[in-house]
């Protein structure tokens, strides 16, 4: 189910490019499909948070230094090179390089219409807001059925909390993960399991 959305992800972060001109301007190049114009927004798919990386103009608006038919190159703010400063990111001149993994997830987000209700749609819609902390984590897998299991458990919780039937009562409720590890080497195969406690 997540597939789709690291193949957008993977696609965009070799589709940006930061770049500093012959003038010294630093500037951010992105195809147009990941920007969220107002007279012609993304329907679906990946969607660059503009507003976190280029420089906004005195009249309140990001105009782009230059524009084609496929592509945007933006100015980007002070704290954005300052950011990849501190991280000690070299930036380079004609071409650039793609963004990689400085497209980290608060630079971005997922824009899906769903209309199917099927069990997995469920699925999506339940992670869809986390889908970039998903596919940028280590193991998106992993990350994925976690934001999955801990969203269920709050919203089993609230229905807890709604129903009559348990006021007055002692509950304790727990929700777990069960993950099959391979055998790998000598070590056998495993099932650990993640549980997730409500707070006192």
């Amino acid at each position: 189910m997540i597939t789709p959305y690291l193949e957008q992800y993977q696609f965009a972060r070799d589709r940006i490019f930061l770049t500093i001109t012959d003038t010294g301007i630093f500037t951010i190049t992105v195809k147009n499909s990941f920007v969220d114009f107002f007279t012609y927004p993304v329907n679906n798919g990946l969607v660059l948070r503009i507003e976190n990386i280029a420089k906004v103009s005195e009249d309140g608006c990001i105009h782009p230094l230059e524009a084609s038919s496929t592509m945007q190159s933006f100015e980007v703010t002070e704290e954005f090179r300052k950011r990849m400063d501190f991280k000690g990111y070299e930036w380079k001149s004609g071409n650039g390089e793609c963004i990689g993994d400085h497209l980290t997830e608060d630079l971005f987000f997922f824009r899906e219409n769903f209309h199917e209700t099927d069990e997995s749609i469920f699925l999506e819609r339940n992670i869809i807001d986390f889908m970039p902390r998903i596919v940028t984590s280590r193991n998106p897998l992993l990350r994925a059925a976690k934001v999955n299991i801990q969203n269920e458990f709050a919203r089993g919780v609230e229905s807890i909390r709604r129903g009559k039937e348990y006021t007055g009562k002692n509950l304790l409720y727990i929700s777990g993960l069960n993950i099959d590890i391979s055998e790998y080497k000598n070590y056998p195969v495993t099932t650990p399991r993640f549980d997730i406690r409500s707070p006192k």
